[in-house]
C-alpha cells in the first residue's frame, strides 16, 4: 500500500519543474521551506517530471507536455542557461583578476598568508623561520614585520572582495532562474553591479 504522496517543485514564474518531492499521505506538502518563487504541485505515481512543465498561465495550474510548448519556451531556456553561465564566468574572472595584481588563490599566496599570520601572532618570532616573508623584505616593505602586516591586510581585502563577488553572483542567478521572459533576463544582466577591488 502506498504511504506517500508524490509532487514536483516548480518555478512559479516559468513553470519549469525542478525536482520531484514526496510527503506522507497524512501530511500536506510544506511550501514554507521553499525559496521565494517556487511552488509544489501534486502528481501521480510514475510521473516523469522531465517531460512536463507546469502551465502557470492557468488557474489552477495544469501540467503540459514539453512537446506541446511554443518555441519561445525553448529560446527562453537557452537564454537563461547562457546568462547563468555568463554570470559564473564573470565571477571567476574577477576572483582571478585580484590574484594577478597581488593576492590570489594560488598556493604560494596561501603559504605567505600562513607565515604572515604565524609571525604576527608569535611572541618572539625568529625571522629565519619565515623564509617567504624574508624574501619580500626590501620589496614589499622594509622589515619582515611590515611584510607580514601587508600580506595579512591583502589577504583580508581579497576575502572581502570574493565575498562580495559571491553575493552578487548568487543574487543574479536567483533572479535569472525566476525570470519569465528573455527581456527580463536581459535587463537583469544589464543591471548586475559587480564589486571592484579596493
Amino acid at each position: 500500500m502506498d504511504t506517500q504522496k508524490i509532487g514536483v517543485v516548480y518555478s512559479k514564474a516559468t513553470g519549469r519543474i525542478l525536482c520531484p518531492i514526496t510527503c506522507s499521505l497524512g501530511e500536506g506538502f510544506d511550501e514554507t521551506q521553499l525559496d521565494e518563487g517556487l511552488g509544489i504541485m501534486e502528481v501521480f505515481y510514475g510521473f516523469d517530471h522531465t517531460r512536463f512543465r507546469v502551465d502557470v498561465t492557468q488557474d489552477p495550474h495544469e501540467l503540459i507536455e514539453l512537446d506541446e510548448l511554443p518555441n519561445d519556451f525553448a529560446e527562453l531556456d537557452f537564454t537563461r542557461a547562457e546568462a547563468l553561465q555568463t554570470v559564473d564566468n564573470r565571477a571567476g574572472e574577477l576572483r582571478t583578476a585580484l590574484g594577478s595584481t597581488g593576492y590570489g588563490q594560488e598556493s604560494v599566496y596561501l603559504v605567505k598568508e600562513s607565515q604572515a599570520r604565524a609571525y604576527c601572532s608569535a611572541m618572539s618570532p625568529i625571522d629565519v623561520e619565515y623564509p617567504m616573508l624574508l624574501a619580500e623584505v626590501g620589496i614589499t616593505a622594509d622589515t619582515i614585520a611590515e611584510v607580514a602586516n601587508v600580506i595579512c591586510g591583502m589577504a583580508e581585502a581579497w576575502r572581502s572582495f570574493v565575498t562580495d563577488i559571491e553575493a552578487t553572483r548568487l543574487m543574479a542567478k536567483k533572479q535569472i532562474k525566476l525570470a519569465s521572459s528573455i527581456n527580463e533576463i536581459e535587463n537583469i544582466m544589464d543591471s548586475i553591479s559587480w564589486p571592484s577591488p579596493s
